[in-house]
């Protein structure tokens, strides 16, 4: 019997150090970029990256080249250092709202000595807002950020999900194309509000699928429902209206339109988009 419970004893102390999750220490910056297994199959000789900047320390988990959790932090810098980018990206930028908790406080850990600790604040009109927000980068791409938004005392907190961390994720949306029985991805660009399935995601197809799969190359896989902000603003637009929308975005990108078909280029590519009733496709025209 004494043998047996050393034994349960052991097998749960290796559970317990199993189940610790490891972070990883960031300074001053943390860089989001396309994985090297997906890298490899881009027609795009250079892949536009995204620079995190921030001044101090963060910490992440579950870290892939353009994913990053962030956990193990002071909240209330983490809070401060996103209220600064959402700043910086005020008029680029969509927030879609989740879902409402109902509470009249909540919590937040912060760095005390040396030490994370729990510290309670008391929430403002008793509303705590689960939110994604979307940023237009620079450079074509988006960024999404999860996170719990409240305020408290009248000022704005950004902080981790009760269910969720703070998640940040560069997204790389790409159409598929053959050339000489070679397959090859392309990155797009896309509007705000518009969703794709088809990138660099561990949640979509496989690259092997996606180099396999026929339906990968025909332009109706590339469909892509029209822009939706759930902002209050643009919720009850017209088809011509969120048409516009896209004109309008891909204005920076020479848009033209021939024959009723609309064209833009993106990273020295050309592209063609063919407006239907509830969306759009895009094809990338070698």
């Amino acid at each position: 019997m004494k043998k047996l419970l050393t034994i349960i004893i052991i097998m749960f102390c290796i559970t317990l150090n199993a189940c610790k999750f490891e972070t990883t220490k960031h300074e001053n910056e943390i860089t989001f970029y396309v994985e090297e297994d997906y890298k490899e199959h881009f027609l795009n000789e250079i892949l536009p990256i995204f620079n995190f900047e921030f001044e101090g320390e963060l910490n992440t988990s579950l870290d892939y080249p353009n994913f990053k959790s962030f956990s193990r932090n002071d909240d209330f810098y983490l809070s401060d250092i996103l209220i600064g980018l959402f700043s910086k990206y005020e008029s680029n930028m969509a927030t879609i709202l989740t879902s409402i908790t109902h509470s009249y406080s909540t919590k937040m850990n912060k760095n005390i000595e040396g030490e994370l600790k729990s510290v309670d604040l008391i929430v403002e009109e008793g509303r705590i807002y689960n939110q994604t927000s979307y940023i237009s980068l620079e450079n074509g791409l988006k960024l999404s950020i999860e996170y719990r938004y409240f305020k408290s005392e009248g000022k704005s907190y950004y902080a981790w999900q009760y269910r969720t961390p703070i998640n940040i994720m560069l997204h790389y949306p790409f159409i598929v194309v053959e050339i000489n029985q070679i397959r090859k991805f392309v990155l797009i660009t896309l509007p705000l509000g518009v969703t794709y399935t088809i990138g660099v995601s561990s949640r979509g197809a496989s690259i092997s699928t996606l180099l396999r799969d026929k339906k990968y190359i025909e332009e109706k896989t590339y469909f892509y429902s029209f822009p939706y902000l759930n902002d209050g603003i643009h919720d009850n637009l017209s088809r011509e209206d969120r048409i516009e929308l896209i004109k309008e975005y891909y204005t920076d990108y020479g848009y033209y339109e021939n024959e009723g078909k609309g064209y833009f280029s993106y990273l020295g590519y050309l592209f063609r988009i063919t407006y239907l009733d509830y969306g759009f496709t895009i094809c990338c025209i070698l």
